[in-house]
This record gives structure tokens, sequence and C-alpha cells, in this order.
């Protein structure tokens, strides 16, 4: 089982080539049912549900209608708030700018609501969070979680994250990006800016998490996986980072494909890599899966 606690939303994306500033630009403007919580669900093809909350108002029924299997999606609807809306400006298939109301998300979806809510999960669950939740919330659900249950955090951005920078402990997988994995790096280390990734090892030993993945763009992937000295439940021990070191595993997609829309590439990115690790793939072949995942999504469109 893999649950979801987080965002659906309706994606607005707007492209084109080349945005002119202080005018009016003729582009290509989609919506579709979307959000970091839900864009995991939907590529999942084992047993999964998602946990969120939507308003009551038009755009709240339209995803309702058009979401995909609906059955395992748990609403709760809240009249005090809007939907949860997306809107990103793509430029030459880059984002230029994104924007997010989450007000639903992260005001509205709160323990209190969902804790009679949520299934009991096992040690081969996967509770999976992301940084549109509420931090007080983030908190609670890890520590619901315990050491029984494999969570997983989704960066989803650098402002984001770093608001849950004191939250991130006691997690099998923390996923995000090389901007985010960056910020990251230098909140540890109080604002010094650092290209290096001497950080991570420690960071993860010290804070409890098994693995971080960080996709790199048309370089692909990185793993990083913790050192030895103990797994996710007994907080590792610093001074053992001798003989456990392990070298991150690098996967480089198998070809590059253009495309003029990249969002939801690491959510898909999450979801392939869970469900391989669900099927009990050893980690380099879930990671070559999940690779291989976002290549087919890329050049069908169904990001």
């Amino acid at each position: 089982m893999i649950c979801i606690v987080g965002a659906l939303a309706v994606d607005l994306l707007i492209q084109k080539d080349r945005f002119l500033k202080g005018t009016s630009n003729p582009a290509s403007i989609r919506f579709h049912p979307g959000g970091v919580g839900y864009r995991i669900y939907s590529h999942l093809e084992c047993p999964k549900m998602l946990f969120t909350a939507l308003g009551t108002d038009g755009f709240g029924k339209w995803l309702i209608e058009n979401m995909t299997q609906p059955q395992w999606v748990n609403p709760i609807f809240l009249d005090q708030y809007p939907t949860a809306c997306y809107c990103a400006l793509m430029q030459s298939g880059e984002l230029l700018y994104g924007a997010a109301d989450m007000a639903v998300i992260e005001q509205g979806l709160s323990w209190a609501r969902l804790r009679a809510r949520l299934p009991e999960l096992g040690a081969k669950d996967f509770l999976v969070l992301e940084a549109n939740l509420a931090p007080e919330l983030v908190r609670s659900l890890i520590r619901h979680a315990g050491t029984r249950t494999r969570v997983v955090f989704e960066s989803v951005s650098v402002e984001k994250l770093l608001r849950h920078a004191e939250n991130l402990r006691n997690l099998y997988l923390l996923s995000g990006n090389e901007a985010e994995a960056r910020a990251l790096g230098e909140w540890l280390a109080a604002g010094r800016a650092s290209r290096s990734d001497g950080w991570v090892q420690e960071f993860l030993v010290q804070r409890n998490i098994e693995q971080l993945l960080v996709t790199r763009g048309r370089r692909g992937v990185r793993l990083y996986q913790r050192e030895s000295g103990g797994g996710v439940g007994d907080g590792g021990d610093p001074g053992n980072r001798g003989a456990g070191a392990r070298r991150p595993i690098d996967m480089a997609p198998g070809r590059l494909i253009e495309t003029a829309d990249t969002t939801g590439a690491g959510d898909t990115l999450v979801s392939a890599y869970l469900e391989a690790l669900d099927r009990e793939a050893d980690t380099a072949a879930a990671l070559r899966r999940a690779v291989q995942c976002v290549e087919r999504s890329i050049e069908e469109g169904t990001l």
C-alpha cells in the first residue's frame, strides 16, 4: 500500500517559446487535474490511497469528475477555502515562473481532520508526504508513522522545502531537485554557499534518513544512500562512517527527448521508484525503471 497525503489541484499550464515582459502574450493555455500528491497517485498501479482537501467551488467539483481512479481518493471538502490551483509559465520547455494557491492544503488539511481517516500502515507500506502540507501536519504524520512505516517526503520547491527543514527526520526517502538539495545544504551550513555534497552523509545519518533522491534535469538522477550504522528507527551512528561508505548511484536517461512541458517529471519519477520498490525490486533496478518510466511519460505526453 502506498498512502499519499498531499495536494489535488487544478494545474494551469501556459506555454510559449519566449514571453515578453509587460504585454499580453499569445500562448497555449491548458488546464488539467494536478498537484504533487495527485500526480504521484495517478501514476501508481499498486494498491494506493490519496488523502487531500478541496474547496466546494466549481474547480473542486470539476476535479472529482475528471481525476483518474477517484475510488481511492479521499477528499475533505472545506467551503472556507478555494480549491488548490497551480499556474506554470513554461518558456521553451523550462519553468519560467510558477505560482500556487494551496491554502486549502496548507491551512485546511489538518491532523484533527485526517487522524480518524488514515489506514493502519505496516513495515512494507509507504506514507508519502509533500511540502505543500503545513509543517505541523507533517510533524504529526511522521510522529504517527513512527518507525513502522516507510515515510517519503517530496520537496516541491526551495521555499516550501526549507520551511520543513526541521521536520526532516526518520524518513525512508527525501526527494527533490538540485536547487532544493543545494538550498538544504546551505541551510544546514547556516547560509554558506558550497558546491560540495559532503554534507549529505552526515545529514542522512544524523537525521535518520535512508535515501536522498536528487533529480538533475538532462543528466538524470543521483541517489544517495545512508552509510551503514543503522536503519530507519535506530538512529545511526556518525562514528561508523568509514567501513559502510556508499557511493551515490547516478542514473542518466537512455535518451534525451525534447518537450515543451516537464511539469510533473519529478513526481512521476518518485511514483515509479516507489512502485518498483513496492514490488521488491532492488534499489538500482528500481531507479532504472523509474528513469525509463519518466522517459516514456515525456515521450507520450502523460507526465
